[in-house]
């Protein structure tokens, strides 16, 4: 059996792997090290594209059990059953709960394109919401479903791809913004590094969404 720990690029992933190898003596897999080291990355203007299905050939051919495996392209390159079944045996399936009444909450009407900029963080993080349908709304169903087209579990959404692609640090889109009563639909993303601007990172979220939009999109 081998520990797989994998997540969006800065959360920590590297920093666990090596205290939980040094606490149980184990060797690491570097998902990102082996990427470089067998030339699968194709090196463009503003990013780094790489080849996950000559990734996943080579990493299959290795031997992994009795290793730690990291990098935010483990989803990529290892297959499902590989984890899937411990994590059922391990944690189950979580059992949804009622459905919660939204609350009366007052909120003026928004109309075209509000900036906030606060800084609060030492990253670089921008967030945009739409206004969409009330959570119990009968159409909050789509936007479920769509928000799965942008990202999954499987790691194959549209987000998904700019994320393992490195063209940005991480994308996310999710139904809802925190206090949803009113119902949204929002964006996170962190631009790649200092030289990709928030417009730039925008415009591939942007991008992301017309594709959707239009239905131009695998």
């Amino acid at each position: 059996m081998s520990i797989v720990i994998t997540g969006n690029p800065g959360v920590g992933k590297h920093t666990i792997t090596k205290k939980i190898s040094k606490k149980l003596n184990l060797p690491i897999i570097d998902i990102n090290i082996i990427a470089k080291d067998s030339e699968v990355i194709e090196k463009r203007e503003n990013t780094n594209d790489v080849d996950t299905q000559k990734l996943a050939i080579i990493v299959k051919e290795m031997k992994l059990d009795g290793k730690i495996v990291v990098g935010h392209l483990a989803p990529y390159v290892l297959e499902k059953n590989q984890v899937k079944k411990i994590i059922k045996k391990k944690f189950g399936r979580l059992k949804r709960g009622d459905d919660i009444e939204p609350l009366d909450i007052y909120e003026s009407d928004f109309d075209g394109r509000e900036v906030v900029d606060i800084a609060i963080t030492p990253y670089r993080i921008a967030r945009m919401g739409y206004r969409s349908v009330k959570p119990n709304h009968q159409d909050a169903l789509v936007l479920d479903f769509i928000a799965n087209i942008f990202n999954n579990s499987s790691k194959t959404g549209i987000l998904d791809k700019l994320n393992a692609e490195n063209k940005i640090l991480s994308a996310s889109g999710y139904n809802g913004l925190g206090g949803k009563d009113h119902g949204g639909f929002g964006f996170g993303f962190i631009p790649r590094d200092d030289e990709q601007s928030f417009d730039e990172a925008e415009s591939l979220i942007l991008d992301a969404v017309n594709s959707v939009k239009s239905g131009d999109f695998d």
